[in-house]
Parts: C-alpha cells; structure tokens; sequence
C-alpha cells in the first residue's frame, strides 16, 4: 500500500524541506526586488545583489549588467552590484573581490558551457562544469558558484544580465541552489528590463541627486520641500525633476512617479 508522502520519512521529508525552503526564498526574493525602483538608479544592480545574498546563508552575490562580442563573449560591463552576507568588514573587502572576479570574466562567454537554454530567454547552469568562472571564484576562496543569464526583452541585443551566487560551502542540495538562481535570474531580468526600457546603445543612469530628488518627488513632497531639505535652490531642483521627467520619458509629475513604481501608460 502507498503511504502518503508526509508518512513515508527519509528522502520524502527531506525533499518536502528542500522545496518549501526553495519557494520561502524565492518567495521573499520576489517580495525584495519588488520594493526596487523600476528607473535606472545608479545602485540597481548592487540592490538586487543586495537581495539575492539575504536570502541564503552566507552568501555572495553578483549582479552585473554586461555587453557581449559578436562571438557571444563579455566585451563590457555596464554596472556591477555586489552584496555579502558576511560581517561588515568582511563583506567589504568580499565585495571588492568578487568586483575584482566579475572583472577579470571579461572575454568569457557569459553563458557556460553545459548551460540550459529556457525559452523565456533565462540561461541558468548548475554549480557544476562553470569551466573558467568557477576557476575565479575558487581562486577566492568561495566553495560554490551557480550563475545565471538574462537576455532583456528591450533595448540591444547584446545586453546581457548576469547573475552570480557563491556559497561560503557546497549546497546541501545543489539542484535547489540552481532552481533559485534560475529564478533570481528571470526575477532580476525582469526588474532591470522595466527599469531600462527605452535604454538604447547608452544607459542614462539616474545620478545620486536625481534619484534624492525622485525618492521626495513620490512622498509627495513639492519643489520648494525639497529644495529647502537639500539646500538647492528651487532651480536646481526643477533642472533635476526635467531631466528625471526627459531620462524616464514621462510628461506629467503623475506619470513619472508612475513609471518609477513600476506602471506604464503604454
């Protein structure tokens, strides 16, 4: 007779664990990236990266924005956000050597060898057979690295969106490391492609003042509110909300702080 899973003990239980750990993080990486601003902030990159490390135990993570050859290999990285989970001083010095490691993958294919391809146009690859980017991140010490890539919808087609997650230790379950990277990738993905769309061959990222000002333009603050707590003049000011109102194509104040949470009139 079939005994129901929950009663069935060993790799049964085991699997229930594995899985409802995986949806709790996938879960709370969603619940993450879905706080991040959908304009193209200067530390986007570094915020997802930010929320994919939260999620595991002592984990690294890499989020890099890249452009790649006629040859499918990284010619450019456009931005790299690093995050650790490790104390502060440790994950500073982490966080400069894993920049350092994205770095030096440049001339690599982004997508590694035995990569699956996804039809939604998500690349992801276990932690096994990485060839040369696995080389980099043992070189420093980590003891697994899963990476997936992204292929925006918009924009050129050689954007690449890259995604790394390096585990202090080997996963206890390797696939279910994969499945969340997999999914951190489509997730992520998708918030860089609402943040840059009508990015064309140049990103114009939002400089620190500007996304200052957004931040007090969606609490509603007015330009003489803002001016006051800056200390700008309300000239300034309005120079920052033109060009915020020009970088997101927006045309009234009511449709920029639309489009920077993430909903479009078109």
């Amino acid at each position: 007779m079939l005994m129901p899973i929950e009663q069935t003990g060993g790799r049964g239980d085991q699997t229930i664990r594995e899985v409802k750990t995986l949806v709790d993080r996938a879960s709370a990486l969603g619940a993450s990236l879905a706080r991040l601003p959908a304009v193209a902030a200067p530390d986007l990159c570094r915020r997802a990266a930010d929320a994919l490390a939260r999620v595991v135990d002592d984990g690294d993570a890499v989020v890099a924005l890249a452009r790649v050859d006629g040859a499918g290999r990284i010619a450019r990285l456009e931005s790299i956000g690093v995050a650790s989970r490790a104390g502060a001083q440790r994950a500073a010095e982490r966080g400069s050597d894993l920049r350092l490691g994205v770095e030096s993958l440049a001339g690599l294919e982004p997508s590694p060898e035995r990569a699956e391809a996804r039809g939604d146009g998500v690349t992801h690859c276990a932690a096994a057979s990485l060839g040369e980017h696995e080389r980099v991140w043992r070189m420093r010490g980590r003891g697994a690295l899963t990476a997936g890539v992204g292929v925006l919808p918009r924009g050129p087609a050689d954007r690449r969106v890259l995604v790394y997650l390096a585990a202090g230790a080997e996963p206890a379950d390797a696939r279910s490391h994969a499945l969340l990277v997999a999914t951190a990738t489509r997730l992520i993905t998708g918030v860089l492609a609402d943040a840059l769309r009508g990015s064309g061959e140049v990103i114009e990222w939002l400089t620190p003042r500007e996304q200052e000002v957004l931040d007090m333009l969606i609490l509603g603050r007015t330009v003489k509110e803002i001016s006051e707590e800056l200390h700008r003049s309300q000239h300034t000011i309005h120079d920052h909300v033109k060009s915020l109102h020009r970088k997101l194509d927006a045309k009234t104040r009511g449709e920029l702080i639309a489009r920077t949470l993430g909903y479009r009139s078109n």
